[in-house]
């Protein structure tokens, strides 16, 4: 996602900056890394992410910047993952 001036957003409209601390959803599987490229003008795989392990190319729009993932966190702490709901209980 861009706006005119080529500057790239994320989803939650937030602009992205190489150097940023992403949530990066790719397929059956989801990776955190760190913008080290942007591509203004393309409507996808319009950024270069670096994971730990090797880089990707993804969707600005389709990633989360960490910073608002750890506002969200502080605000609902971290879920239980333990505790399982059953569907229509």
């Amino acid at each position: 996602m861009y706006n005119t001036k080529g500057n790239m957003h994320y989803k939650n409209g937030r602009e992205a900056k190489v150097g940023d601390k992403v949530l990066v959803p790719n397929g059956n599987y989801t990776f955190v890394g760190v913008v080290a490229e942007t591509v203004p003008g393309a409507s996808s795989c319009n950024i270069h992410v670096v994971p730990l392990r090797n880089s990707q190319i993804a969707n600005c729009g389709d990633c989360t910047h960490l910073a608002d993932i750890e506002a969200v966190v502080k605000v609902n702490g971290i879920p239980d993952s333990t505790k399982t709901t059953n569907v229509g209980d």
